[in-house]
């Protein structure tokens, strides 16, 4: 079984007048956060987080990429990802409404990205409660997503529910359930529209053992570390 261990490592900046007592006057910041990961006990890859004025500036991984992030008005606008030789991987780009939210990303491969050359365009429309997600591949499919969240904004359910216009009949969707205010289990279904009785199997994982997709999307709403 796979086993991923994470392991965070902060760095603090402590600023001090001239009283070496250092009691009263004491400003921290996070400056890094490095992620390690294990299969079967042994170390397969690690990224390192840096941060400047509270704000990711770059990963770097231990594969020798990394990624560059750059913003605007404290909002994440582009991405910029190498590779080890430090070529141009891709760019990704985001933009957003009046009231912060994200409308759309896009990942441009570059000219020398010979591992893949697909546009990525992903277009968000925001309604009450919910959320759509339309993805459009250049050269490849158009996929919509939707996510349905509770009063607390918090994602509830996220589905595929067409592609290329048409509306997916062998339906998986994942469900979230919440404790407290966190994350405490998400559920797996897969549903046959044609046939949904006796077509139904769920299964219930815990969401320390498990990283969904869907919640990387979440940070990207709200602003936050951004995975693409």
């Amino acid at each position: 079984m796979k086993k991923v261990l994470i392991f965070i490592i902060g760095f603090l900046i402590v600023s001090c007048s001239k009283d070496d007592s250092c009691v009263s006057e004491t400003n921290t910041s996070l400056v890094s956060i490095t992620k390690k990961y294990y299969s079967n006990n042994n170390f397969t890859t690690s990224a390192k987080y840096n941060f400047y004025d509270n704000k990711l500036i770059n990963i770097l991984y231990s594969d020798g990429s990394y990624e560059d992030y750059q913003y605007n008005n404290n909002l994440v606008s582009r991405i910029l990802k190498f590779n080890s030789n430090d070529s141009l991987f891709w760019t990704i780009t985001y933009l957003y409404d009046s009231l912060g939210r994200i409308i759309e990303i896009k990942r441009i491969p570059s000219a020398s990205n010979s591992q893949l050359q697909i546009t990525a365009i992903y277009s968000f429309e925001y309604t009450l409660n919910q959320i759509l997600i339309t993805v459009n591949f250049s050269p490849g499919d158009t996929i919509k997503y939707q996510i349905l969240l509770n009063q607390e904004n918090k994602i509830i359910k996220e589905m595929v529910i067409s592609i290329n216009g048409n509306t997916v009949t062998e339906l998986p969707y994942f469900s979230h359930i919440y404790l407290n205010g966190n994350l405490s289990e998400s559920v797996e279904t897969f549903l046959n529209l044609n046939n949904p009785i006796g077509q139904t199997k769920s299964n219930s994982y815990n969401d320390k053992k498990m990283i969904l997709i869907i919640i990387n999307i979440y940070l990207e709403i709200n602003g936050k570390l951004i995975l693409v």
